[in-house]
């Protein structure tokens, strides 16, 4: 539901506008201070914030401005007697507020302009994702708008197409790409191609719409390879299609009654092998795969070349999938999978993917995209296997956007919760901390797994977003329990590398111990091996900053990535966090033994401690115990935990070891 906050210190103004907007259907929140109102913000996300100008200790336009730093994407109003216009007139002018709304007010009018408000703020949300998706995509993005014009571009796009920010942004497609079709830019922008190939400079690229929204769509550009003199000379042959040609024959065959297959196979990893062998040595095995399948196709069906090493095989009169198999095989047989190039033997690999007419489609264009997609989805999955296409690999693809969709509004829908996986000291047998972890229960989705969302969240450019919130939340939950007198231990909280690289992640971090009356030593920050090392230089700089101004810093996931205990000592940390899949077979398995133990003396070395994580049974917590580990995570001792039941572990803990310390 759409939330408003309403902040006004007479309570019969708020009374009234509460009553006012509760019956046209909104979440309604009131403050009476601008004090309140920013406590209410930051733990109930509103969209939408009417403030009253004349306030004590914090007018209206102080608060305003304050809600515009720290949640950019609300939308505010002013809502007070006309004499205040003029106060106001530089908030409206930078943007702070959206509307001077007058009282006393016409119940009707306000109501109209609540509306407008919450669609401002969605068109907001709306450029805040595809500003996340822009800053964090390592792909080449084009953000377009329903005409066709380039309105924003990111470096990669920018590095790709070999335009400046201000040639790309402002101008339209067609000026951009020389061969682009009006009418299927027109059936891409409007979802009815999945797909688009336009060509700039005698460079093909592929266009594939990333995120769209009402009137603007965020397109990858991707640049396919560019063809050597071979496969020109194999794509300009009469017997070989190119790419309508194709689509023609497939509609084609759809007249008949007969079951038909289209089969993509595709030369993997063509650029790496041109990279060892040289490119000319590359298009040599180009030559002898193209005209085996030239010579192989003939009497048996037709042949197509789609550029990026990838043949298009169209079989008429299959009679089963058995039979289509056969033909494939066949088909890869004809080449030698073993090359040796220059002294060098190279293997050739093959992607096969492909699709039955008519089943699998009812069109030659939706067909062909059917085959397309399911090539590019098993691009990295076994050379044996051959993929046909099945509307679930859509449905996932579509599911993998919904879900990230669904992620960006996730905090404002109050979806997101913590718990508490707790850290146990082997010696003392007490509990020293927990590890904070981040639960998603989407009202469309229902519980979505970690596993899932974190990926996405990484991808998609809102792990920064949903970092922020978790290290926000954690320090309230602390700033809370010490109002409240709890026994206060250590949390950790993991940080992105995305957060981390950010210039004002430290200052932030600072101001939020600050703002919550907490110490630095409360706050864990971890970050995971693989991150830190894809860019070992500057994030040694930064954990540095975060050391110097007090915070522990953790390496997280140890063993999943580069397992060297070497670069640490390049790093300021204080703690190693080894991977539980570095103990499942801990207690029958001697060498995992040992090499745990190593990690462990050298880690000792360097004044860390170290945590294992995924401690699930006694013998594993004893072998630990053994090898001088200082703490473990895991089932056997607690599994996360929600925060009463983690403060009634803390207690009962507490009161067991102090009677154990009586006995």
């Amino acid at each position: 539901m759409d939330k408003i906050l309403l902040v006004d210190d007479e309570v019969y103004i708020l009374k009234a506008l509460e009553r006012l907007l509760r019956r046209a259907g909104f979440n309604v929140f009131t403050a009476e201070t601008a004090e309140q109102a920013l406590q209410l913000l930051a733990i109930t996300p509103c969209q939408v914030v009417i403030s009253d100008y004349r306030m004590p200790d914090m007018n209206g336009g102080t608060l305003l401005k304050q809600i515009n730093k720290h949640y950019p994407n609300v939308v505010c109003m002013i809502l007070s007697g006309y004499a205040d216009f003029n106060a106001v007139i530089d908030l409206l002018n930078a943007g702070v507020a959206y509307r001077f709304l007058q009282k006393p007010w016409d119940d009707p009018q306000l109501i109209s302009e609540v509306e407008s408000a919450f669609k401002k703020y969605k068109a907001n949300r709306a450029e805040h994702i595809r500003t996340q998706f822009l800053i964090s995509s390592p792909e080449p993005l084009l953000e377009v708008n329903s005409n066709g014009v380039v309105l924003r571009s990111n470096f990669a796009a920018q590095q790709i197409l070999q335009l400046s920010a201000v040639e790309l942004n402002g101008a339209h497609l067609a000026q951009i790409f020389n061969d682009l079709a009006s009418e299927k830019l027109e059936d891409f922008l409007c979802s009815a191609l999945p797909l688009l190939v336009a060509n700039r400079k005698s460079q093909d690229f592929e266009f594939v719409v990333q995120k769209a929204d009402q009137d603007v769509k965020l397109i990858k550009i991707q640049l396919l390879d560019e063809l050597p003199p071979i496969v020109a000379n194999t794509v300009n042959l009469p017997m070989v299609l190119n790419q309508s040609q194709l689509i023609q024959e497939i509609d084609n065959l759809l007249y008949s009654d007969d079951v038909f297959a289209v089969v993509s196979i595709q030369i993997r990893d063509f650029n790496l092998m041109a990279d060892i062998i040289g490119i000319h040595e590359a298009e040599g095995v180009f030559e002898t795969v193209a005209d085996a399948f030239l010579k192989g196709i003939e009497q048996h069906g037709r042949l197509a070349y789609l550029a990026n090493e990838q043949f298009i095989l169209l079989f008429p009169k299959v009679a089963s999938e058995s039979e289509l198999h056969a033909k494939i095989l066949k088909f890869i047989n004809l080449v030698d999978g073993r090359q040796l190039i220059n002294g060098k033997m190279i293997q050739l690999g093959f992607t096969v993917a492909y699709a039955m007419a008519p089943e699998d489609g009812l069109s030659g264009k939706a067909i062909l995209n059917n085959v397309l997609l399911t090539s590019r989805l098993s691009s990295k999955g076994r050379v044996d296997f051959f993929m046909r296409y099945s509307a679930s690999l859509t449905a996932n693809r579509k599911h993998h956007l919904q879900l990230s969709e669904a992620l960006y509004h996730a905090i404002e829908r109050e979806e997101l919760s913590l718990v508490f996986q707790p850290k146990w000291d082997i010696a003392s047998n007490s509990i020293i901390g927990a590890e904070v972890l981040l639960r998603w229960f989407s009202k469309e989705f229902g519980s979505v797994s970690p596993a899932v969302f974190i990926p996405i969240a990484e991808q998609d450019g809102q792990i920064i977003e949903l970092g922020n919130w978790v290290l926000k939340r954690s320090l309230q939950y602390l700033a809370t329990w010490q109002k409240q007198g709890q026994q206060l231990l250590p949390l950790a909280v993991n940080m992105s590398a995305l957060q981390l690289a950010k210039a004002e992640f430290l200052m932030d971090t600072v101001n939020l111990l600050r703002q919550n009356g907490l110490n630095a030593e409360l706050l864990q920050l971890e970050i995971t091996e693989s991150a830190v090392m894809d860019n070992l230089e500057m994030n040694a700089k930064k954990l540095t900053l975060l050391k110097n101004a007090g915070f522990s810093l953790a390496i997280d996931d140890f063993g999943t990535g580069y397992s060297s205990l070497a670069y640490l000592t390049r790093l300021p940390v204080d703690t190693l966090k080894v991977d539980r899949s570095l103990i499942t077979d801990l207690d029958g398995n001697l060498s995992t033994q040992t090499m745990l133990q190593n990690i462990i003396r050298m880690a000792h070395d360097l004044k860390q401690t170290v945590v294992v994580e995924g401690v699930e049974t006694a013998e594993q917590l004893a072998i630990l115990a053994n090898l001088n580990c200082d703490q473990v995570q895991g089932f056997l001792l607690s599994k996360p935990l929600n925060e009463a039941d983690y403060l009634a572990l803390i207690t009962a803990n507490s009161l067991a070891n102090l009677k154990g310390e009586n006995a």
